[in-house]
């Protein structure tokens, strides 16, 4: 994550913050639902919830957050 972070921040010319919220985050069963798990990561962390959802979630948070993301546009 080290090695990555600092090429980002060359690329984007920022400092970024790697954040190890200690949690194993849990992985989607199926090669469609990794931008769902990516999201409800970064929000469970930012919100510093625990990470207890299951790719049974997925339709249900995959329609959350596109009414999340319609409500700023």
């Amino acid at each position: 994550a080290q090695i990555i972070g600092s090429q980002l921040e060359k690329m984007v010319n920022c400092s970024l913050t790697v954040i190890n919220s200690g949690q194993q985050c849990p992985q989607q069963t199926n090669s469609s639902d990794c931008g769902v798990f990516v999201i409800l990561a970064a929000s469970h962390v930012i919100k510093d919830k625990p990470l207890t959802y299951t790719q049974e979630d997925a339709p249900y948070m995959r329609a959350k957050i596109l009414s999340d993301f319609c409500g700023f546009c």
